[in-house]
């Protein structure tokens, strides 16, 4: 199993009260809507007017057409089409510089699909072997 070198906490107390760092390194063009506030183009959908919100205090982002809302993590992943949360927690470290973030180590928890198929042909043998008992 690969091991998470960072972890959200960690993600987190980094960005903390200047969420808006995080967005301008994928968001060029930010408006400061006020306050805590900005809009951007959404990178997910064609976007001829800024529809993307986010909050600098909390590091949440809305788009109200395509549908997308979430954290900086979740938007993170989306951008890069990264679906393992340990994957998207590394790449944030990774482009950050955030402490910890070292190279992932260790084998992943999914069966390679070699090993999947000779269980699936042991199986079969072990029912033949032995007359139906697995």
């Amino acid at each position: 199993m690969k091991k998470i070198t960072i972890k959200k906490t960690g993600v987190k107390s980094y960005f903390k009260g200047h969420w808006f760092e995080f967005y301008a390194k994928f968001l060029p063009g930010n408006q400061k809507a006020g306050g805590q506030q900005c809009k951007a183009h959404c990178p997910l959908h064609l976007d001829n007017d800024p529809s993307l919100s986010i909050k600098g205090d909390s590091g949440r982002f809305h788009c109200p057409r395509c549908g997308k809302s979430g954290d900086a993590t979740k938007f993170y992943g989306l951008l890069k089409g990264l679906a393992r949360f340990r994957e998207i927690l590394h790449g944030v470290g990774v482009d950050f510089n955030i402490q910890g973030s070292g190279p992932l180590r260790g084998k992943s928890t999914a069966p390679s699909r070699k090993v999947r198929s000779r269980s699936v042909v042991m199986t079969w043998a072990k029912r033949r072997r032995y007359g139906g008992v697995a």
